[in-house]
């Protein structure tokens, strides 16, 4: 009786004693799988990835991960990363280990890439050497990474100039300029230098779309009414042989004398006769046209008009503020016989000079200033005035 009970304590002995080891075996299964209070963790449910012969690199990464995280041993890594084989590299693996027999998991990786990866895989380094870019930043970005990851101890600042100095030339400059000390921000650059030339090579559309008021709102409906121009008078040859005959100012009712002004101006117009003249002058008037200098005066210095190729500026003679009018259509400088008085000026009387005016009828000027000082803009201005009767300014600089 005493020994069975010695025999059934030393098996109960020998059973708890392997209840022990098993416990121990489980708590070290799932030591990586519970977090500091014991719980299980909730991202535990990992799976290992597939592998049919492409992006070979990103393979091993990612079983090697797994690896790592779930504790596999290196004896196990083969095995386990075989179950996951598909198509053309379950057929290479079969054939290999028959070949080779059982191997390392580095050698195997080794052999891995010989087999699936690119043509650059013995010198990775030489590959980024050669790297360029030649279509987007993107892609080149991309590219650059996949490389540089597989040459170890680069620092940074190389890496970062290798990146730098195969952009395109308008990216390259530009991110250059930038002076990146990280990859990261080399990178970044690149890619919004990219984005601006490609916004900048687009065409600009605006927008038509009439429905948005904008800012400003919509366009008014009202608009605002403009003033009437004013009735201009048609003057034929007739009616103004006819004024001369009578005497009559050209521009008024008024009789015409030296230094005469309108009192109303008006607006004249004098337009091509259909009738022909026949009006023959006589000798005494050729020899005198002969001897005179004829200048003209457009219809915009007299009848005040404001025109692009007319130009009101402000100027000083002598101290005193006046208005000059600079019209294109002028042919000489011509000054206000009032003006001309007021401010007392030199006039040189002896003066051969007729004027043409807008109904073509000659004036006479009645003498010249000379070497007449303007200042226009902190600029002296020193030129010849033709004294005349001019309505609507009162100096007429001719161009």
């Amino acid at each position: 009786m005493e020994q069975l009970q010695q025999e059934l304590a030393k098996l109960t002995e020998t059973i708890m004693a392997m209840n022990t080891k098993i416990q121990a075996l489980e708590n070290r299964d799932h030591a990586g799988r519970m977090n500091a209070n014991g719980e299980p963790k909730p991202y535990l449910k990992l799976f290992f990835p597939r592998f049919s012969g492409e992006d070979p690199q990103g393979w091993i990464y990612q079983a090697e991960q797994y690896f790592e995280f779930q504790k596999v041993a290196e004896g196990d890594r083969i095995a386990l990363a075989s179950f996951h084989f598909d198509g053309i590299a379950l057929q290479w693996h079969r054939w290999y280990t028959k070949a080779q027999g059982p191997i390392t998991w580095a050698e195997f990786t080794k052999v891995l890439l010989v087999r699936f990866g690119p043509t650059n895989y013995k010198d990775p380094s030489e590959a980024l050497h050669r790297l360029k870019q030649s279509t987007t930043t993107v892609i080149y970005q991309e590219t650059f990474e996949r490389l540089s990851n597989r040459v170890e101890g680069l620092l940074e600042s190389f890496l970062v100039g290798c990146f730098i100095c195969e952009l395109k030339d308008e990216i390259r400059l530009e991110d250059k300029l930038k002076k990146p000390r990280r990859l990261v921000e080399a990178m970044g650059m690149a890619r919004l230098v990219e984005e601006k030339n490609n916004l900048a090579r687009k065409p600009f559309t605006p927008n038509r779309n009439v429905s948005n008021p904008g800012i400003l709102g919509s366009d008014p409906t009202i608009r605002l009414a403009l003033p009437a121009p004013k009735p201009i008078r048609h003057l034929s040859n007739n009616e103004a042989r006819k004024r001369r005959e009578k005497g009559l100012c050209y521009y008024c009712d008024d009789k015409y004398t030296p230094g005469h002004k309108c009192s109303k101006p008006q607006f004249f117009m004098i337009g091509d006769a259909e009738e022909i003249e026949n009006e023959n002058p006589t000798n005494d008037a050729l020899e005198t046209q002969a001897d005179e200098v004829q200048g003209e005066i457009s219809f915009h210095a007299i009848s005040e008009t404001i025109l692009p190729q007319t130009l009101r500026l402000p100027r000083r003679i002598q101290n005193k503020d006046v208005v000059v009018l600079v019209d294109g259509s002028s042919t000489h400088n011509f000054m206000d016989q009032e003006l001309v008085n007021r401010l007392g000026l030199q006039v040189n009387p002896t003066v051969n000079f007729s004027v043409v005016v807008a109904n073509r009828e000659k004036l006479a000027c009645t003498g010249r200033v000379q070497n007449l000082s303007l200042v226009v803009q902190g600029y002296v201005i020193s030129t010849d005035f033709f004294m005349l009767l001019v309505a609507a300014c009162p100096i007429v600089l001719g161009v």
